[in-house]
């Protein structure tokens, strides 16, 4: 476009200076003001493009003024947008120490530590709505031994009340030291029976304690008692689970269920062991009455 305004002018100058036309130089003077009145487009300057180069990035030199996480993602490498962070010589260290070796596949590459620039801002610690739940410490075994005999006792009492409205049974803690006397016996030698190796039965086992009483049943008859053993798996399950296991397979048994309904009883005891550890573990009931 300049060269043609020259020799445009160029020619009218010459005409001028021949013709001294008036025609001429107005014509010329309406040409340069329609030229000077003409916005000028500004060029636009081409920004370089960054393009993934073909060799391997094992060996790859991380351009100057290329955004991290574009240099990144030309190679699928999975990435925290760190999009105002440009190569800085921090960061140009870190890449081509990757670029020595640690690359094996760009595809399925994961950084094995936390790169050098993290992003300026950080969000303020907010408490959790649901802080996570402390460990609970497992009882102490002599505390679930006590709970469970209690969780038992209970639920005997509730059957007794289901079962024609019985009288509770009050707690006897003779009653109740013979029971357990006789269950961690069981647990430790290992034997499921109403008579130790030894032979002895449940009178004995209430005297050794000291325990003497009796109850009348009339015409001048007494019971001196009576007596349900059971054992069951526990391990992983909670007390309340193997308290009613254990009531549930005396009342399904006619014996045991006998013992539990009798009318004429006004105590018990209920003494518990236990044997084995995790899921292994094996509760030993005894339940003596009066």
């Amino acid at each position: 476009m300049l060269k043609k305004l020259f020799y445009y002018l160029l020619f009218c100058v010459s005409v001028s200076v021949a013709s001294d036309s008036k025609e001429v130089m107005d014509e010329l003077a309406c040409a340069l003001k329609d030229i000077a009145t003409t916005p000028v487009k500004p060029v636009k300057e081409k920004q370089p493009q960054f393009q993934p180069p073909s060799q391997s990035p094992k060996t790859l030199k991380v351009p100057k003024g290329v955004k991290v996480t574009q240099w990144m993602d030309a190679y699928g490498i999975i990435h925290t947008d760190y999009s105002s962070q440009y190569i800085t010589p921090e960061i140009e260290e870190f890449f081509n120490a990757l670029n020595s070796g640690l690359f094996v596949e760009p595809q399925t590459f994961q950084p094995p530590f936390q790169p050098p620039f993290q992003p300026s801002f950080q969000p303020p610690f907010q408490q959790p709505q649901n802080p996570p739940k402390e460990k609970q410490q497992p009882q102490p075994q002599q505390d679930r031994v006590a709970i469970l005999e209690k969780k038992i006792h209970d639920l005997i009492n509730v059957e007794r009340n289901k079962n024609g409205g019985l009288s509770k049974l009050a707690w006897n803690d003779l009653l109740g030291k013979a029971a357990r006397g006789h269950s961690e016996d069981m647990a430790t030698r290992n034997y499921f029976s109403h008579n130790s190796p030894e032979g002895h039965d449940f009178v004995w086992r209430y005297n050794k304690v000291g325990f003497s009483g009796k109850v009348s049943i009339g015409g001048g008859s007494y019971l001196l008692g009576a007596e349900n053993i059971a054992y069951r798996s526990s391990g992983g399950q909670s007390l309340d689970l193997v308290a009613q296991g254990i009531v549930d397979q005396w009342m399904t048994s006619s014996g045991h269920r006998k013992n539990i309904l009798t009318p004429v009883w006004l105590q018990e005891g209920i003494g518990v062991a236990f044997k084995g550890q995790g899921y292994q573990e094996l509760a030993y009931a005894t339940q003596n009455f009066c």
